[in-house]
């Protein structure tokens, strides 16, 4: 309508009214001048006047009976000269302009609206409004999902800077500062990760930094009423990067990284945020010790709720094994514990189920069982030949010591065949529970095969030896650049298998041949091959332990990144079809038909169940959520 209303005002005037000689009208005009002798005042008030003098000298106007202001013009100037110009088309002239600005101030007023309902969920309760917190109650109907904007990135800025009031609503509820949005300086920090591409800009909507329960209670209860998703962070080391997510809120639990004791039940109660440098140091201040990982950044949430691989398996179990009690907040803010007396059902589905989570809750702090020292200390060793060749021969002979160690003897021996250098390299490497001569005892006799090998031998206490390990990671730092990696569980590997392994190795392509690409093993017996007390929603445990496919690289190059994954993915072809379809769900499968179904195998169909009693509205949900 005011398109067309404009072209009609813009049309071309028509020809200007030229009165006849003769015209009554004419003639009234000619007396007035000769009567005042000046055309100029009286033609401005021409308009008004001009049917009460016509009528003064006896004539009829033809718009008598019509409103005196719209007596039609004449086209003559106020000196009696035809006009040059038409109002009507120097009005319309003038405000083209004007037109162009306001069509692109509504352009943009639109581009807005339409973020805006991309992300404010519209349903029968009410509108949360852009800016203003609207009036919707916390919803509990089973159809309530959360909403990820399409564009991220640019709907994180534009509610930073113009929806600063929504957030009014959760920061009165926390710290100050504790809400960091996209242009405040803690923001950045919030949203880094300590493994991936760090030029790879993740644009969560905010970070919330939580100290307690009571705030993550908070913070899950506004992202339900504005229609918001989450995602928890606790260090940041997950090797898809899945603690930082576009488009949500990340609720970063760092700071909830206290480990405090409990003598009454020898218990150690780790905050989500610790990791394990945190679990060993408090650990050695009661010279107790538990299953605990072999990386530095990982923190206990993930670590204990995902499965949890370790040195220590063979002897205490997987780190799900010595959980006694989970703390969480569930999908409806409320708070609530997990153990075997108290909601057994997802106490049993978090050990093992909530990766790669979260599934259920987020976990804000776990209970684990603590056990004596060993007195025999720990016993490193690390026993590292190359070549192929002999990598062949000694990977062959790694079989037959696993199946000659006793459960109870062994913490764990980890096999490593890696590329480095563009040469291959086989260790023998981890920990025996035993003293140093008994150690000798059972790695000397492969050393007489291969003169040429390296042989490590340490004895420590335990907490001397993790301190090492994981300073020796530490040293060599997780790279921020390019990581590929498959995984599967599995047993023996045949010879044939160990043959086309060897000859992939050394296939590495230049732009990653910097000797942090192989296959890791990690040993899954003794201990870990038995379900715990309460059982536990982790498969695959009558495995012999998961085979790690994994490549790294310190190039941020597309090049780069598709001749690593391209590599990993060949190793993985040639000896994959001799593993299970099994996966550890703390590395998460990105090319699963079934990512579900490999995480969790005959447990998934309880998973469903619980998933659907804690979080019906499945509030908790990403690309590989359980869902019913």
């Amino acid at each position: 309508f005011f398109v067309l209303r404009l072209l009609r005002l813009c049309r071309p005037p028509p020809p200007p009214h030229r009165l006849p000689a003769s015209s009554p009208r004419r003639l009234v005009f000619l007396a007035m001048i000769i009567q005042t002798g000046s055309g100029s005042s009286i033609m401005d008030k021409r308009r008004h006047n001009s049917d009460n003098m016509m009528h003064s000298y006896g004539a009829t106007s033809p718009t008598s009976n019509a409103n005196a202001h719209d007596v039609p013009d004449d086209g003559l100037d106020d000196n009696g000269k035809l006009k040059a110009t038409n109002k009507r088309s120097s009005w319309c002239r003038s405000t083209w302009l004007w037109v162009a600005l306001t069509m692109l101030t509504a352009t943009t007023m639109l581009l807005c609206v339409g973020f805006f309902l991309n992300v404010v969920k519209v349903n029968r309760h009410g509108v949360s409004v852009l800016g203003i917190p609207g009036d919707l109650p916390i919803v509990t109907d089973a159809n309530y999902q959360c909403r990820v904007p399409s564009d991220a990135s640019l709907w994180s800025r534009l509610l930073g800077v113009f929806g600063q009031t929504v957030w009014l609503e959760l920061q009165a509820k926390l710290p100050k500062g504790a809400v960091s949005l996209p242009a405040d300086a803690e923001y950045e920090e919030g949203r880094s990760v300590l493994i991936g591409n760090p030029n790879r800009r993740r644009s969560p909507l905010a970070v919330v930094r939580c100290t307690k329960p009571d705030h993550v209670s908070a913070t899950i209860r506004f992202a339900r009423k504005h229609g918001f998703c989450v995602t928890p962070k606790s260090s940041g080391a997950a090797v898809d990067g899945r603690s930082v997510r576009d488009g949500r809120i990340v609720i970063d639990l760092s700071g909830m990284d206290r480990v405090t004791f409990d003598p009454l039940t020898t218990t150690m109660v780790v905050g989500a945020g610790a990791n394990t440098k945190d679990l060993v140091a408090g650990a050695k201040r009661v010279n107790l010790f538990t299953a605990w990982g072999g990386c530095p950044q990982v923190s206990a949430a993930s670590f204990y709720t995902g499965g949890g691989e370790g040195l220590m398996v063979p002897m205490l179990g997987m780190g799900v094994d010595v959980v006694t009690e989970f703390g969480l907040v569930l999908a409806n803010g409320t708070s609530v514990s997990a153990s075997q007396n108290a909601n057994p059902d997802l106490f049993w589905a978090l050990r093992g189920g909530h990766g790669p989570g979260p599934q259920f809750g987020v976990v804000t702090s776990v209970r684990v069982q603590m056990f004596p020292s060993p007195t025999n200390g720990i016993t490193s060793v690390s026993l590292t030949v190359s070549g192929p060749e002999l990598g062949t021969a000694l990977t062959r002979l790694y079989y037959k010591l696993v199946r000659d160690l006793p459960e109870t003897a062994a913490l764990g021996v980890n096999w490593i065949a890696a590329e480095r250098d563009a040469k291959v390299v086989t260790s023998i490497s981890g920990w025996l529970y035993m003293d140093e001569e008994a150690g000798r005892g059972v790695i000397e006799p492969f050393v007489k095969n291969f003169p040429n090998a390296t042989l490590e031998i340490a004895n420590n206490d335990v907490f001397k030896s993790s301190e090492d390990y994981l300073a020796l990671w530490a040293t060599k730092t997780l790279p921020r650049g390019t990581w590929a990696y498959q995984h599967a569980l599995g047993d023996e590997l045949s010879h044939k298998a160990i043959d086309a392994l060897y000859r992939t190795l050394g296939d590495a392509p230049k732009e990653v041949a910097n000797g942090k690409n192989g296959l890791f093993f990690s040993r899954r017996a003794g201990v870990a091959s038995h379900e715990p007390a309460g059982g536990s929603a982790m498969p695959g445990r009558h495995h012999l332990g998961g085979y790690l496919f994994l490549g790294i690289s310190d190039g941020t190059k597309k090049s780069v990144r598709t001749a690593l994954n391209g590599y990993v993915d060949n190793l993985y072809e040639k000896v994959g079809p001799y593993l299970s379809d099994l996966k550890y769900p703390n590395y998460p499968c990105h090319d699963c038909k079934d990512a579900l179904q490999s995480y969790y195998g005959k447990n998934l169909n309880r998973l469903r169940k619980i998933k659907q009693l804690y979080d019906p509205a499945q509030f908790f949900n990403f690309h590989q959520s359980i869902t019913f």
